[in-house]
């Protein structure tokens, strides 16, 4: 047996017992959200839990949404298309944001075979990978969430169905 199917061996047996070993912590946070609606690994990175979850039910509430606030009536058969276009917007604002939360703007490409850099100073680690930060699409996906912001807490009252 060679030490690459070894490696292969010993690291999926690894990850299984890991997994194994997180069964309790996951099954009490599922009864965490269950009593009270959150876990206590959610608060670790509120922001993170928000971003994953809201547009998500935003885009649930505006696929099978059956009414919209008043101030979405142009007359009296509408049928409520500017508060769908809304509701897309509000989940594309959630969603950029977290694009930025998980660091989307930034790219890895790998060094060439043998070459290695040093980040972080003297004290640093060697990586094998060069990254590019994009701080343009970065701002863009911040503004995105930001202009959602007045009409989003305007009708914040209205996001039920």
């Amino acid at each position: 047996m060679g030490v690459q199917t070894f490696k292969n061996i010993y690291y999926t047996l690894w990850r299984w017992q890991d997994t194994v070993r997180g069964w309790p912590r996951d099954i009490k946070h599922f009864i965490q959200r269950g009593r009270r609606g959150y876990a206590d690994c959610d608060t670790w990175g509120i922001n993170h839990y928000l971003a994953d979850i809201v547009p998500k039910m935003i885009r649930d509430m505006e696929k099978y949404h059956h009414g919209c606030p008043m101030d979405f009536f142009d007359e009296p058969t509408s049928s409520c298309d500017r508060w769908s276009k809304e509701l897309i917007k509000y989940a594309e604002g959630w969603e950029a944001i977290g694009k930025v939360l998980n660091d989307e703007h930034i790219t890895h490409t790998p060094l060439p075979k043998g070459e290695t850099r040093k980040i972080g100073g003297e004290h640093g680690i060697t990586v094998d990978f060069d990254s590019k930060f994009d701080e343009e699409q970065m701002n863009a996906w911040i503004k995105q969430f930001e202009d959602i912001g007045p009409s989003f807490f305007k009708n914040f009252l209205g996001l039920w169905d």
